[in-house]
Order: structure tokens, then C-alpha cells, then sequence
């Protein structure tokens, strides 16, 4: 049966000097995992859509249930027009981040929808998107704190209390979180420069509480040296 679905790429194995697994988030079925062929040809147009978080249509041919579905032909439907070197490792970084997070996801709507979101974001240089993004992504997944009138939040229980649990989140770093999480347009809150390094580890160590076998992205060391 050959149909389309569209997603946004999160990465690629190649197999062998040609083809390649592609592994997506699609809108339709959640995470996808797809086989292309002649992707790494000379000749072939496809691998300059290989960017992370690209949107693509992939137009598909299931096989049997134990096999994986192949790519017949690939026709992109959002490019991302990255402002620059910066905004480069945040689309390496979250596609990397999306790629391990969202593997066990099988409904595609709500993080599609906020994946757009960051994208136009990312666009417009806001350079506090992607932390925002990641806090956002836990009210979808359902795992996101409980908001109270604590100034600290504690990563493990998921809630706020009044004294400090963790040194990673100080009252600082906690006030961010809640404004996001609270906030009807959180991506217009800034986190100062200066902060960002602290709220990026205080949102790794959440996700690693609450999410079985979450691996911390190798591409973190590029936004910190970035960043």
C-alpha cells in the first residue's frame, strides 16, 4: 500500500554507500522509522533535505508488519532558514534530543504543533526557544510539575516547595520554569544568557526523573560551547 505522511526528520543512519534508515516524527502516526534508497548518490537531490528537524512528505510503501516501510520519493514542506551558526546546534541539539525522547510516542498532533511553533521561533532568533520548547514538551507528554506557590522546584517529586532539593534549581531557575509552565505565551519570556547553561541542566536532570533511560545528548557539549 503506498501513501504519504509528513514529519519532520530527526535523524539518519546510512546503510551501506547509498541508502539509508530515516528515523521522523510524523504528524499522522508519531515516531517513524523509514527505508530510502540511492539517497547518497551522486546524483540524488534527496540528501540536501537530510537537516535535522526539516518538514518532509514522504511518500510511502508499507510492507509487512515486520518489515520497515520504504521511502519512494521525498518532497520537502519546510525548510528551516536558520539565522546562523547558533541556531544550527539548537536544531542538531533538539532534533538529537526529539530523536531519543519521542521514540515510544505513537500520537503525533500536540508535539507536531509545538515543533512548528519552535521552528518559527528558532527563525525569528529567539534564543531562548528551545529551553522553553523542552519545558513545553512535558505538559504533552504529561509529566510536567505541579504548579504551587513554592519558589523551589523539586525535579523528583514534581512539584514546588519552599525550601531547595536541589542545588540545580535555585529560586532563579525555578521562577523560569513556572512562568513557562504558567504563561499563556511563554516564548516570550527571555532567559537571560547568562541563566540559559543552568536552566538547560535543570531541564535535563527533570527529564532524566521522569523519563525511563533518557540519555543526555552528545551534541550538548556544542550549545554549551556555543551558548
Amino acid at each position: 500500500m503506498v501513501h504519504s505522511e509528513n514529519g519532520f526528520l530527526l535523524s539518519y543512519i546510512k546503510y551501506g554507500d547509498a541508502d539509508a534508515v530515516l528515523h521522523s516524527f510524523t504528524k499522522e502516526k508519531g515516531f517513524r522509522s523509514y527505508f530510502i534508497k540511492s539517497v547518497f548518490t551522486q546524483k540524488s537531490r534527496k540528501k540536501s533535505y537530510l537537516q535535522p528537524l526539516n518538514e518532509l512528505n514522504f511518500k510511502i510503501r508499507d510492507k509487512s508488519s515486520s518489515s520497515m516501510p520504504e521511502v519512494l520519493s521525498i518532497e520537502p514542506l519546510r525548510i528551516v532558514e536558520s539565522p546562523g551558526s547558533k541556531s544550527d546546534s539548537v536544531l542538531f541539539f533538539v532534533s538529537e534530543f526529539l530523536n531519543h525522547i519521542l521514540r515510544d510516542e505513537t500520537e503525533g498532533q500536540l508535539v507536531y504543533y509545538e515543533v512548528c511553533k519552535l521552528l518559527t521561533e528558532i527563525e525569528n532568533r529567539n534564543y531562548s526557544a528551545h529551553l522553553v520548547f523542552m519545558v513545553k514538551l512535558l505538559k504533552v507528554l504529561g509529566v510536567a510539575p505541579f504548579i504551587s506557590e513554592g519558589k523551589f522546584l523539586d525535579a523528583d517529586g514534581g512539584v514546588f516547595t519552599d525550601e531547595p532539593v536541589n542545588s540545580l534549581y535555585s529560586e532563579t531557575v525555578s521562577n523560569y520554569w513556572k512562568n513557562i509552565l504558567s504563561e499563556s505565551e511563554p516564548y516570550q519570556i527571555k532567559i537571560e544568557s547568562l541563566s540559559r547553561p543552568a536552566v538547560l541542566d535543570s531541564i535535563l536532570f527533570y527529564y532524566s526523573c521522569h523519563h525511563s533511560g533518557f540519555k543526555t545528548p552528545k551534541s550538548l557539549e556544542i550549545i554549551r560551547q556555543l551558548w
